[in-house]
């Protein structure tokens, strides 16, 4: 089967890119002939892929943002280098369709929508319709979404009649959290219920990431952190927790560096740490996949759901840990962990493979 998939995928985000990776090889591994549909999403485009003016900087000096003014072929540099480490990656790991918008995109026996939080309207700045099935494909073909993510909070704040005319143009829905999952069957009418599955990163095969290995990190000693959001109560609070499980430990500390790390020293930080702090999904999941000591830092917002739910679901409570909370290291049974994550990858699994 031809299949197209809509995601994120241009993103300057670690996240995003490996999880349309993981996608991707997921679906090529089922036996279907897979495509990254190359859709320039116009917030991602209009924000991470922003294209630079001649007379930015004239606009900056007259401004008077002067310190702005001093450092702009500075931060340019080094925003054209990090869209390059991407979009390389891209090039050599993503089978992409040609470009397209809304307008043009390609035909595919069956559209995979998601993951990623391709129905948050904050990301997209409103609702998305490409994300959402609403564009001119072939009567036959079928549209699904994998793993959506987005928050119940949001899509209350959506207008109910709109979703319930998108959501009638998918054959099933499958999203990434529990409580999206049971306010879609509560609100809305499905052709099947919704379920939940996981996220591309971790239903991918072991053997996907891999292919990644290199010695870049493997001999270095370091806990690892990582976040995704700010925390305004305790703005140093990942930093800090693996500052002192690291002087536990007896070694130093690294972070992911959005200015020098590519997404495949992305993910070989993480095979090589001795522990991981962080307060992102996705640093939550390639921890699990590389069975590394965690402290997943919740903040207590709605967002720490998406890391909450994927823990809990495998019974690895206990890695998650308060911003106030003192850490220390702790070994965990990384056998019962993966059995249980590996019950729900394989459910995950058969959904795809009723396509």
């Amino acid at each position: 089967m031809k299949i197209g998939i809509l995601t994120f995928h241009r993103a300057i985000n670690y996240g995003a890119v490996l999880q349309a990776y993981a996608l991707q090889q997921t679906l090529c591994s089922l036996g279907h002939e897979v495509f990254v549909i190359d859709y320039r999403q116009p917030r991602v485009e209009g924000t991470d892929r922003r294209p630079f003016q001649k007379d930015d900087k004239q606009r900056l000096l007259l401004g008077g943002h002067l310190r702005s003014w001093w450092y702009y072929d500075k931060a340019k540099s080094k925003t054209l280098e990090r869209r390059n480490r991407f979009d390389d990656f891209l090039q050599r790991y993503l089978n992409l369709s040609t470009p397209c918008n809304r307008e043009n995109i390609p035909h595919f026996e069956t559209y995979v929508i998601g993951s990623d939080q391709v129905w948050n309207s904050a990301v997209c700045d409103g609702l998305d319709p490409v994300f959402w099935g609403d564009f001119s494909n072939p009567s036959e073909s079928k549209i699904i979404s994998y793993a959506a993510s987005t928050s119940v909070k949001d899509l209350t704040a959506q207008n109910q009649t709109e979703i319930q005319r998108l959501l009638n143009s998918f054959s099933y829905v499958t999203v990434r959290e529990l409580e999206t999952c049971d306010y879609l069957n509560l609100h809305f009418k499905l052709r099947d219920k919704a379920q939940t599955v996981l996220d591309p990163t971790l239903l991918a095969d072991k053997s996907v990431w891999n292919t990644f290995e290199n010695d870049k990190f493997r001999h270095q000693d370091y806990v690892l952190y990582f976040g995704a959001r700010f925390c305004p109560h305790y703005p140093n609070v990942l930093e800090e927790k693996a500052k002192s499980l690291a002087s536990q430990y007896g070694c130093g500390v690294k972070k992911i560096d959005f200015n020098e790390d590519t997404p495949v020293d992305f993910v070989n930080k993480f095979r090589y740490a001795k522990a991981v702090v962080t307060s992102s999904f996705h640093g939550t999941a390639f921890s699990l996949i590389f069975n590394r000591p965690l402290c997943a830092v919740m903040y207590g917002d709605e967002q720490d759901a998406r890391y909450v739910n994927v823990l809990r679901s495998v019974g690895a409570e206990k890695m998650l840990v308060k911003a106030e909370q003192d850490v220390r290291p702790t070994e965990f049974d990384y056998s019962s962990i993966d059995n249980q994550l590996d019950t729900i990858r394989k459910k995950s699994i058969k959904i795809l493979q009723a396509l």
